[in-house]
């Protein structure tokens, strides 16, 4: 009978709070229709959870991308009820982010404490009430009393405040200020946490001077003197023996400095210490577990370089470790671990780039070990100590992709890995402000689709903005009812029956109770009935069935039979009001009765209404809600969006560099005559095609061909352009800054050198034939021949008995001479050994004549193609001298010689320009030179004619169109770059403008022997025509009667009985008579 007793109260106790639960909700959803806060959002109750040492809860949130998990702590002293209620967390942009299916939790009047839980497990964040001032580069410290003390820091980009505030129960209080303005300094709380040292900052300059803030007092000491260097973006270390050592930071000359000194508590002053090893800002220094060493990594050194060094504080004494972290690092963070070491992460430049790598230094072995990375690159990141072990790691920034990450990670020095944990999250009371501010930013449609994890009050806006509004979606859970699947309707009217008999002025009416209230209901009743089934199977008497085992600390009080009560509530399955209500002992979730509805913002009879368009239960997932309803998207679309924002209507910043044919000017007059300048080439038809097709709005900058390349990296990844579109290469090196698009050009490079046709003349090249060797046996073989055939024929044949001796001679070496040449003689032999040295000569002028021609065309040939260099292998095998080939510097081309060719050495002639390279050959400077294919196709087939292309291309790439990393567009921009490779558009913009030769026509090069090879060969021919033409005068002159009379007279007086008169005088004979001689 006293057990029935007690039953009966609680039931009572139990449906008291159902009615509480539901007027909460009520007032909370029905009557404002706002969206739930934090704490209503998470108000899923279950007694499934962890009764070890009090009711320690977990909230779990199924979610399609991740399963975040909430640890909660709390002190229970009220009934412990599960429910399920489903939650929906954020905002999105363009995409679904976050929906969460059954929680269960404790409910509780007490205060709840948020801690991070385990591995894929997640802490809610709560908005708590604002500082008195905006700041940044503040300081802050943890007092005795447990409030939160913060002290100066910036207000906005340039203005250092003074002001002091302590955070308390109540919110955040104005304490008493500095003396000084100060940002960027330290503040470091000692004497038990009751006093707080604030030294060095920046005041719009670093400084010496500190001050001790008693926090019994709410007063600011000067300490007694200053610290002996000027400092900010130092470090200050509280040390166990109560002295503070104050290390590095950025001196008043702006270059970090290596000073160290410690403040002394009972003088109130600095007295100075050793310094570091290396001067060092923007450091890290964590005290380690023997509470004397400080181990100091990473910072800015002199030279304003970031460092990978660290070193130990060891005893007044400086220790550099001899093994450094496995990255430089600054502005990063670093934590204590539990078991003695310490954990390395984060940091960057300050500018532009973050790093998301981690690693531990061991203090035994003195070494650093990498450990997984975090999703993000944090600079000026939080690492926090966490009571299970692990470490959180907020904030900081990755100034690479000008991302300030709103998702928190979790380290685990188990796994040495990090998980994500939930996002910095805006309560979803603040939705409706947030889609205002969406609103006056122009991020709403029909650019960006957004999904809501609840509906809000369409009537607050304006007729105005309704258009943007059309297509926002919103997603919530329901109970089975909605989704036409079964409900306990029963229980549901005595529910209602209870509360209008107890409280009926708070009622709103069956349709207006929120889902919430159901689902807290159906978790009071499942309790409920697991309470009954409880005590019926208790059969101690001597005992209350719901005994609690009491202590003075809340956390220890336990329920006896918790591990009883769990197994009945996972076996307890019953048809609910919000549905079928079952858990499983191996999941927090429900594992059945879940159900969703996906609402859609439409225009209907010219106002806004929420339409359901989709429905998802455990069995179906997503079904359509009914054929009549459809999905409206953002514009009033009925076209699903691509998942990807649209550019259409943006206006593009784009640059491109001129460089033919990729991009050239040309000038161009309009029917007024006014001329105009217009970017023509590859790269302008590229970018009309693409603005035709996506409907952006370029705005094109021209930069001059003496722009480097990298400079365009720069600008890019600095937003000074949006876009880059030219002869840029894709490098590993240049996607750590920006990112790139699919290739719109295919590339490699060529060498380049001057056409050989435009060498010095050669006049005895027609002589190369035959070396020197062969041509003097010709010629002997040519004498020997003639006079054998003066021997031979001389005395014998008509055509030379009657001729002078030197008439015969001349006439028997002319007989050998033509048949070589094979021009034939004016004689025939008549003597059996003439006939058979006719056939010797003939048989040796076969031969003679088949060589020459066959060695004469191959050199004609190979001349024709010969040139300097065959190929890139010359010039890596220094066929070349390395100064005298061109390479255009701060381009890829310059890395691929530093790297392939010259191993880093810059041996190279350096040229600013793509035209550089043509003009610099032409004049000789040099003699070769490395260059896109592209590029110099284009050029030597149109313009420079001269200039000819050697070897087969080498190292392929690619060109890209460079933008940010991280760019809204990227996705668009990258479809429709590879929609024009699909089609053959890139192809056609190929052939257009790198396929044309204007040099076929205008040049006189051709595979024909040139006139410089052949030059000699005609030379020769015009000087034995000029012998010929002097022989002929000769013979034309008077002077030439007078020295045939004076050869005649020698004659007849060396050999007097040649003397015979002639029958005509000497100076009437005939020319004929006298030609042999």
């Amino acid at each position: 009978m006293k057990q029935h007793t007690i039953i009966i109260i609680f039931t009572i106790i139990a449906l008291s709070a159902v009615a509480i639960s539901l007027l909460t909700y009520f007032i909370s959803h029905s009557k404002k229709h706002e969206l739930a806060p934090i704490s209503t959002l998470n108000t899923t109750t279950t007694a499934k959870n962890q009764l070890t040492n009090g009711f320690t809860t977990k909230t779990s949130s199924t979610n399609q991308f991740n399963n975040p998990t909430t640890s909660i702590s709390t002190c229970v002293t009220t009934t412990t009820v599960k429910t399920d209620t489903p939650t929906i967390m954020g905002i999105a942009n363009t995409q679904v982010i976050n929906i969460s299916s059954s929680m269960k939790i404790t409910t509780t009047m007490m205060n709840t404490n948020v801690q991070a839980s385990t591995s894929n497990q997640s802490a809610f964040w709560n908005i708590d009430m604002p500082l008195n001032y905006g700041r940044s580069k503040f300081g802050s410290a943890l007092l005795a009393n447990g409030q939160i003390f913060v002290a100066g820091g910036y207000i906005n980009s340039s203005t250092i405040i003074s002001r002091t505030e302590v955070y308390t129960s109540t919110g955040w209080q104005l304490a008493t200020s500095m003396k000084a303005i100060r940002a960027t300094h330290t503040v470091t709380a000692f004497a038990n946490n009751t006093k707080v040292l604030v030294a060095g900052g920046d005041t719009t300059a670093s400084v010496q001077a500190a001050e001790v803030y008693d926090i019994v007092n709410n007063t600011w000491t000067s300490t007694v003197n200053n610290m002996s260097a000027t400092r900010d973006s130092h470090t200050a270390t509280l040390l166990a023996n109560g002295q503070i050592l104050i290390a590095g930071g950025w001196s008043l000359s702006h270059k970090s400095v290596s000073a160290a000194e410690l403040y002394i508590p009972s003088l109130n002053s600095f007295i100075n210490t050793t310094s570091m090893n290396i001067a060092r800002a923007y450091l890290t220094s964590t005290l380690l577990s023997d509470g004397s060493t400080v181990l100091v990594t990473g910072g800015v050194n002199a030279n304003k370089n970031l460092v990978s060094t660290a070193e130990l504080y060891i005893n007044g004494s400086w220790i550099l470790i001899s093994n450094s972290m496995t990255q430089t690092r600054a502005y990063h963070a670093a934590v204590l671990l539990n078991d003695g070491t310490v954990l390395v992460a984060g940091g960057g430049d300050g500018g532009t780039s973050a790093y998301s790598t981690a690693e531990f230094y061991n203090p035994i072995s003195r070494n650093f070990t990498a450990v997984g990375s975090m999703q993000y690159g944090r600079g000026a990141l939080t690492l926090t100590l966490l009571p299970s072990g692990k470490v959180l790691a907020t904030g900081g920034a990755d100034w690479a992709s000008n991302i300030y990450p709103l998702v928190c990670e979790l380290y685990d020095p188990v796994t040495r890995t990090w998980s994500n944990t939930l996002m910095l999250n805006q309560a979803r009371s603040y939705h409706q402000t947030v889609l205002t501010k969406a609103i006056d930013c122009d991020v709403l449609g029909p650019q960006f689709t957004w999904i809501l994890g609840s509906t809000v009050q369409l009537n607050s806006f304006s007729q105005a903005d309704n258009a943007k509004l059309i297509g926002i979606l919103t997603i919530e859970p329901v109970v089975a009812s909605a989704v036409n699947e079964p409900t306990n309707t029963t229980l549901l009217n005595a529910a209602y029956d209870i509360w209008q008999q107890y409280e009926p002025e708070t009622f709103p009416g069956a349709e207006n109770v929120n889902a919430y209230a159901l689902f807290t209901f159906d978790a009071t009743w499942l309790l409920i009935r697991s309470l009954e089934q409880l005590c019926s199977i208790t059969n101690n008497h001597s005992s209350p069935c719901l005994s609690i085992v009491n202590d003075s600390f809340c956390f220890n009080r336990r329920l006896l039979d918790s591990s009883l009560l769990f197994d009945i509530i996972n076996n307890n399955t019953f048809l609910g009001v919000s549905g079928l209500v079952q858990f499983s002992a191996n999941s927090t979730d429900r594992v059945s009765g879940v159900y969703y509805i996906v609402k859609n913002i439409q225009s209907l009879s010219n106002e806004l209404n929420y339409v359901p368009v989709l429905v998802w239960s455990n069995s179906d997932a997503w079904t359509p809600h009914s054929q009549q309803n459809m999905i409206i998207w953002p514009g009033q679309s009925l076209v699903a969006p691509t998942g990807y924002a649209t550019i259409a209507g943006v206006t593009l910043r784009i640059a491109v560099i001129e460089a033919p044919p990729f991009t050239m000017t040309q000038q161009v007059a309009d029917t007024n005559g006014i001329i105009t300048t217009k970017l023509i080439g590859y790269i302008p038809d590229l970018l009309a095609i693409l603005q035709t097709n996506m409907g952006f709005i370029p705005n094109i900058t021209l930069l001059p061909s003496t722009q480097s390349y990298d400079g365009l990296i720069d600008d890019v990844a600095n937003n000074v352009y949006d876009i880059v579109a030219g002869d840029v290469t894709i490098l590993a090196e240049r996607r750590e800054q920006v990112s790139f698009t699919d290739s719109i050009y295919d590339n490699s490079l060529r060498i380049i050198v001057r056409n050989t046709a435009s060498a010095s003349p050669d006049f005895w090249f027609y002589l190369r034939p035959f070396s020197l060797g062969v041509r003097l046996c010709i010629l002997g073989s040519i004498i020997f021949a003639a006079l054998l055939m003066y021997l031979y024929e001389g005395g014998h044949n008509d055509a030379l008995k009657h001729k002078p001796t030197i008439s015969r001679l001349v006439m028997s070496t002319w007989y050998p001479l033509g048949n070589i040449m094979g021009y034939g003689v004016d004689f025939t032999v008549k003597t059996g050994a003439g006939r058979f040295l006719t056939f010797s000569v003939f048989f040796l002028s076969l031969v003679l004549i088949a060589t020459y021609q066959a060695t004469l065309t191959s050199n004609l040939t190979l001349r024709q193609t010969q040139n300097i260099i065959s190929g890139i292998d010359d010039i890596k095998n220094g066929k070349i001298p390395y100064g005298r080939i061109g390479i255009v510097t701060n381009s890829s081309i310059e890395a691929y010689y530093l790297q392939e060719i010259s191993n880093g050495i810059r041996n190279f002639y350096p040229l600013r320009t793509e035209e550089a390279i043509f003009t610099s050959l032409l004049s000789k400077v040099i003699d070769a030179a490395i260059m896109d294919e592209g590029v110099l196709e284009y050029e030597t087939s149109s313009n420079y004619c001269n200039l000819t292309l050697v070897g087969t291309g080498f190292d392929p790439s690619a060109f890209g169109i460079v933008f940010q990393k991280n760019w809204v567009y990227e996705q668009v921009l990258d479809v429709n770059i590879l929609s024009l490779r699909e089609s053959g558009t890139i192809n056609n913009l190929k052939s257009k403008w790198f396929q044309s030769n204007t040099c076929s026509q205008s040049s006189d090069t051709s595979s024909g022997s040139s006139i410089e090879v052949m030059g000699g060969l005609f030379v020769t021919f015009a000087v034995m025509c000029g012998l010929s033409i002097i022989l002929f005068i000769w013979l034309k002159l008077p002077i030439r009667h007078r020295l045939s009379q004076m050869v005649l007279n020698l004659r007849y007086r060396i050999c007097p009985s040649a003397r015979t008169p002639p029958d005509t005088p000497l100076d009437v004979q005939r020319p004929s008579d006298v030609t042999d001689v």
